[in-house]
């Protein structure tokens, strides 16, 4: 196995290099896809915490909490949870006290008591020992395992639950993995190859023949359970998947070697965890000391950490390209295989998911992180409402009745100013409901934003899109330490709606503008910028009076067939020789490294090849810098889906 080197230092040619960054995007495409899901689950598991804390230790209330935030939005794949409590903590004469739920054969969530009522309880078992020394809001992931009454493949999500700084227990999220290899099959598609997914004890999780990595094994309970081997149970059968286990291996050594240089767990010291639950294996010891005390948190959207060459892969029977991707919070590694014969293939397939790792961050770090939550609080606030209306109706009822109570409560109630807050308190409820709804709102716009689903077409209010994509991006017009705000002027023409495919163009318009936004600083950060207004920009200059950079946005029509919107900066410009090259795969005018140079190939794409329109761009260096698209307000008929296939 040999690790590719950078490009500068390798005789492989350039059609090599430049086709193995398709893989790179969509293998980070994927991965970011992967981890949406996981963040959503995580604001799941928070949320169900947050509650545990806060609930008084009754159960008929945890029994009516629970499970409508189990079961929001009726998500099949989550198979059940729970809240487990530390011994005696729910109550002085109880060791053991769960409430968990489960998934019937018609979907519906049942409450299950075994675990009260067993003698070996659960205080041992490998996800409660974990989630005891996580940290506050700390989510922990359990290896992936098959359920035995179910016959499912699952893995499990646990959270602490802490009271005025002690631990009270956990909460869990158990998330099925059935729908997985579908996923991934979807994806492969746009591959050229084929994908692996192990979880982080290198167990495959998803294969492209599954009868060749699963396995029956006993349960405990006596029942016979098909399970799924690890990577070097594969090995031992087929060795020609041994450049894979020492890519895994390595991996593991990469993202689990920092514990010899962290500190000690809190509360605890790394042989707990094995001592504490016979499940967890001292190799898994080591995994999850070093996932409980290192931060995992993932701002960023490159997630490759190898590519190597294979002079000969079993399943494709020829030389490959394999790359290996790491899932954040949860470790799943992901194995992107390609044949060096067809590597070019997945170029087109990337029109679909170039700038997804810019969008996926942004819609999993916001939409999926606050949407449970928030609908749960905006959920009951209803009838927090209508509570607080039923208290002051007897409130009322008390100040007709007793119109002359105690001098004591005459104070008090002078004190606090009972009729301003009987006044004040439905308005003040109302105000959060407003104030909820409207956040609702906004989490849907990342979500209509960043609908990908290029085969429905439908009616658009163009306008409306450009606007979703200006939430997105407003954070990039604010002033920043070295830099003034970016001014934005918007012309908007009243236009009909337009019929589009709405989820590639907000890929359009984000690329555009995120352009014109690095345009912009990349001039400022230069040591000297000179433009034809005379006016000099200089590291050492005050941005209030200097350049005021720039951004217009104008939509208008143009006939009555078709529509116009340019988008123009008063960056440094383009050069005649590069605007030549602009629209080619692979050329860039950006730094080494900060770009593949695939944006604007698969923009010019998008606009023309599936809307019927064109994308042109003008610039005068030192001037302005504008890219026009011009789209028909009624496209073609359908075309087949082969023949409109990117």
């Amino acid at each position: 196995m040999a690790l590719l080197q950078p490009p500068e230092r390798t005789a492989a040619s350039t059609f090599l290099r430049e086709s193995s960054q398709v893989t790179d995007q969509i293998g980070n495409a994927f991965v970011l896809n992967l981890y949406a899901r996981v963040r959503e689950i995580e604001a799941l598991a928070r949320a169900m915490s947050t509650m545990a804390e806060t609930l008084p230790t009754v159960e008929s209330l945890i029994q009516q909490v629970i499970p409508p935030l189990l079961n929001f939005q009726n998500d099949g794949a989550i198979a059940g949870g729970g809240v487990w409590f530390e011994p005696y903590a729910f109550a002085g004469d109880r060791e053991r006290q769960s409430f968990f739920w489960g998934r019937d054969a018609d979907g519906r969530l049942q409450f299950f008591d075994d675990y009260n009522q067993c003698e070996v309880g659960y205080h041992q078992e490998a996800w409660y020992v974990a989630g005891k020394y996580a940290k506050p809001g700390q989510c922990v992931w359990s290896k992936a395992y098959m359920d035995p009454h179910s016959g499912e493949l699952m893995i499990t999500c646990t959270a602490p639950a802490y009271r005025q700084g002690a631990f009270l227990g956990v909460v869990t999220v158990d998330l099925k993995l059935e729908g997985l290899q579908e996923t991934v099959n979807l994806w492969q598609k746009k591959t050229g190859g084929y994908i692996i997914v192990l979880d982080y004890g290198n167990q495959f999780i998803a294969f492209p023949k599954p009868g060749w990595v699963k396995k029956t094994q006993t349960h405990a309970s006596g029942k016979a359970v098909e399970t799924f081997i690890t990577l070097q149970e594969m090995v031992e059968k087929k060795p020609l998947f041994l450049p894979l286990l020492k890519a895994a291996q390595l991996a593991d050594k990469q993202t689990f070697q920092p514990l010899q240089s962290a500190p000690t767990l809190p509360n605890a010291t790394m042989p707990m965890l094995s001592a504490e639950s016979k499940e967890i294996s001292p190799e898994d010891e080591q995994r999850l000391a070093t996932i409980l005390t290192i931060s995992n948190s993932s701002d960023r959207t490159d997630y490759l950490q190898q590519k190597f060459e294979l002079e000969q892969d079993e399943l494709l029977q020829e030389m490959a390209i394999a790359s290996l991707f790491q899932v954040p919070k949860v470790y799943w590694k992901v194995f992107i295989v390609k044949p060096r014969s067809e590597i070019a293939v997945a170029t087109h397939s990337l029109i679909q998911t170039d700038k997804m790792a810019t969008l996926g961050q942004m819609v999993a770090g916001v939409a999926h992180e606050v949407n449970n939550p928030l609908n749960f609080v905006v959920g009951n606030l209803n009838h927090a409402s209508a509570q607080t209306e039923d208290l002051l109706s007897i409130l009322r009822l008390y100040q007709k009745h007793y119109p002359e109570p105690a001098a004591e409560i005459q104070q008090a109630i002078a004190s606090v100013d009972l009729d301003f807050i009987a006044e004040d308190l439905p308005k003040l409820i109302r105000s959060m409901k407003m104030g909820g709804d409207r956040a609702l709102e906004i989490t849907q716009q990342l979500r209509n934003f960043s609908r990908m689903d290029e085969s429905v077409r439908r009616a658009t209010n163009l306008v409306q899109e450009l606007e979703n994509t200006l939430v997105i991006l407003g954070h990039r017009f604010k002033p920043k330490r070295d830099r003034p705000p970016i001014q934005l002027i918007k012309e908007y023409q009243a236009i009909p709606e337009i019929e589009c495919y709405p989820g590639l163009l907000n890929q359009v318009f984000m690329n555009l503008l995120v352009n014109a936004i690095d345009a912009l600083e990349e001039g400022i950060h230069s040591k000297q910028v000179t433009y034809s207004k005379q006016v000099t920009y200089s590291k050492h200059s005050s941005p209030a009076h200097d350049f005021c950079p720039t951004i217009w946005m104008q939509v208008s029509l143009v006939n009555d067939t078709d529509v116009q919107i340019d988008i123009s900066d008063n960056g440094p410009g383009i050069s005649p020789e590069r605007q030549a090259r602009l629209f080619e795969p692979f050329f860039t005018t950006k730094p080494t490294g900060k770009g593949t140079g695939l944006g604007l190939a698969i923009c010019r794409q998008i606009v023309e090849q599936r809307h019927g329109g064109t994308l042109t761009c003008q610039s005068t260096p030192f001037q302005k810098t504008t890219f026009t698209v011009r789209l028909p307000l009624a496209m073609m008929p359908k075309s087949s889906p082969e023949s409109s296939s990117i």
